[in-house]
């Protein structure tokens, strides 16, 4: 069977009344989307499938800028991909017409490397387009073979620029059945259609002058909000009976058990039998040795990642991990497994995605739901989650960046289970501070205790690893007090190291040009901490705001009063309380000392344009109270 391509071409005039309707339409933008498609062909090729992409897509450059952006095209692929351009050119307006320039510099090279990732087969075949000068008209057109019908396939129907038309259109045999799954695809009019003809079903989503994606501080990745469609073919039927390929679960664990039965069925070898045991001999609790094994990982094995071919699917032996001391996510989890199961502990190796990933295994079931592997072990009904590409996460504790996320447990060949990590809520991550200052002159002159646990902690520890005999300078870096002037005097930090103990500095500083003294009477503001939390929402924001983590800070300043003078004036307290940020100030005076205490929770690791009001009316009770100073008199 032989599928034809069903796009109609696109016409555009180029004359000089075109391109100026375009400007005036678009009078702030560089460069224009006039049309991008892609079709998805999904073939029957001598009793397989084959996946065939088609992409189309013709700029046009509106000044000069958009000609120096729009210059080099960096298309990237795999091991699991064949890539062809068809058309690469550029229409050149000139005074008689148009004229065609083809692309000559095409070259394909290794793909530039994510810093967390050692080794992959990644490639990109880089075009560069002369001529991009206003008015010229960018087309390139290739289509991409997908070697392994397993992986789902995308479409995003908005991009950097406005468009004027985007499609995505199926065009599969009746005897293949695919799963799409649509994402904020109503919120601009996506249109569907559907056709069958001689046995080919065709189906459409189309849609003109979406919206231009915005990029905006702090937002998560574009797949939250950005409308898209995702698919993955689920079985077809040949003339002996259905074949099943990623319909639902028990399709996908049937694919990824292939990827971890070696490991699975390896007898534990000498070396890891023997360094589990003596880990573990003289350990009771089972718990406990599970965490001795966990941390001698974390320790011992080095994170390098490794993304090349199928090995970017499959762990390596744990036998192997083990002589060679690193080893990507997957041969890490592999490794705990093997070393628990060397001294009768059971585990579950573990498959789940990145927050980076918005996707579920119990609404949308691909490897579309994951790019990361841990281990599982379960104790009296509480399930550990253990990944040792943190080296100071502790046991018990989530990543913060797979919290709440589902993950996929391999029980036993035909045995699968899905959980749900949880969101730690923000008492998990405290950071308490209590600081005590006196005036002199203008300077103040300070001694602080800070306590950081949780996120923070797994944070701060590996940071401070690299200042190991520079604790005033470690400290420096990594707190900001009053001013520019701000300088840390002495300084020493407790706990490095143990990732099951909060990270403590202690430390003395002094802040020039801090206090403002007028004739008689002294000004200072008693917040030291200026920036605690994320700024204000724009009111012309549209994506949603990410946070790292859930968080509970608690900073308490002691001010004491200068002999001489005395208290003339006291900022009023402030609270603010809501479902995603709780906030208080509240002043207090004891004998010749004012105390200051500010607590601040953020209570969600992710605000929904809906929060933006309620998280804005936070902000703007902090921001006004935070500003406020007290007034000391000379008597």
């Amino acid at each position: 069977m032989v599928l034809v391509f069903g796009l109609a071409p696109f016409v555009f005039s180029q004359d000089k009344a075109t391109l100026d309707a375009y400007r005036t339409k678009y009078p702030s933008e560089q460069v224009i989307l006039l049309k991008e498609s892609k079709v998805v062909q999904i073939q029957h090729v001598k009793g397989e499938l084959r996946v065939v992409e088609h992409i189309h897509e013709e700029y046009l450059i509106l000044d000069q800028n958009g000609g120096q952006y729009l210059s080099e095209e960096a298309i990237g692929h795999s091991s699991f991909e064949e890539l062809k351009i068809n058309e690469s050119y550029v229409m050149v307006p000139t005074e008689s017409g148009t004229k065609k320039v083809q692309v000559t510099n095409i070259s394909t090279r290794d793909a530039e490397t994510d810093p967390g990732i050692f080794h992959d087969d990644n490639k990109e075949t880089t075009l560069l387009f002369p001529r991009l000068e206003p008015g010229a008209l960018r087309v390139l057109d290739y289509t991409m073979v997908t070697k392994e019908i397993r992986f789902p396939f995308a479409y995003y129907f908005s991009t950097f620029c406005p468009i004027e038309e985007s499609i995505f259109r199926l065009e599969e045999d009746t005897s293949i059945h695919t799963n799409i799954h649509s994402y904020f695809t109503e919120k601009i009019g996506v249109k569907k259609e559907e056709i069958l003809k001689k046995n080919i079903r065709t189906t459409t989503y189309s849609v003109n002058n979406p919206p231009a994606m915005k990029f905006e501080d702090g937002a998560p990745n574009i797949s939250y909000f950005t409308p898209h469609v995702i698919g993955q073919i689920a079985y077809y039927t040949t003339k002996d009976g259905r074949v099943d390929v990623v319909g639902d679960l028990d399709d996908l664990y049937a694919w990824y058990y292939t990827n971890i039965k070696e490991v699975v069925n390896e007898v534990p070898s000498e070396e890891i039998r023997s360094m589990a045991d003596s880990l573990t001999r003289n350990i009771s609790n089972e718990p406990e040795k599970v965490k001795a094994i966990y941390y001698w990982i974390q320790n011992n094995i080095k994170y390098i990642a490794f993304e090349e071919g199928v090995n970017g699917f499959i762990p390596r032996q744990p036998s192997a991990i083990i002589k060679k001391r690193y080893g990507d996510c997957k041969d890490m989890a592999a490794l705990i497994y093997s070393m628990l199961k060397s001294v009768g502990i059971k585990s579950y190796l573990t498959w789940l995605g990145s927050r980076d990933l918005p996707y579920k295994y119990t609404e949308n079931p691909s490897s579309f739901c994951d790019n990361h592997m841990i281990n599982t072990y379960k104790y009296e009904g509480k399930a550990y989650f253990l990944d040792a590409t943190n080296n100071f996460l502790p046991m018990g504790e989530v990543a913060s960046f797979t919290m709440g996320k589902e993950v996929f447990l391999s029980i036993d060949e035909k045995t699968f289970e899905v959980l749900q990590m949880e969101i730690p809520p923000a008492s998990a991550t405290p950071l308490i501070d209590t600081t005590t200052i006196r005036i002199e002159g203008r300077k103040i002159i300070g001694a602080a205790h800070t306590l950081f646990d949780g996120y923070y902690q797994q944070w701060l520890q590996p940071a401070m690893m690299s200042y190991r005999d520079e604790p005033e300078k470690a400290i420096q870096s990594f707190t900001e007090k009053g001013n520019n002037s701000y300088k840390v005097t002495k300084g020493s930090i407790s706990n490095t190291t143990d990732r099951d103990k909060p990270c403590v500095l202690n430390y003395e500083f002094t802040v020039d040009n801090y206090a403002t003294a007028i004739d008689n009477e002294i000004y200072i503001n008693m917040v030291l901490e200026k920036g605690i939390s994320a700024g204000e929402m724009k009111k012309n924001r549209v994506t949603p705001y990410e946070f790292e983590h859930k968080s509970s800070d608690h900073y308490t300043v002691v001010l004491e009063i200068p002999e001489g003078y005395s208290l003339t004036s006291l900022p009023k307290d402030k609270s603010y309380s809501s479902d995603i940020v709780d906030f208080s100030i509240k002043y207090r005076i004891e004998g010749k000392k004012v105390f200051m205490d500010v607590l601040l929770d953020i209570k969600t690791i992710m605000l929904q344009p809906a929060d933006f009001a309620t998280w804005n009316d936070y902000f703007n009770t902090s921001k006004s109270a935070m500003l406020q100073s007290l007034v000391l008199t000379k008597k």
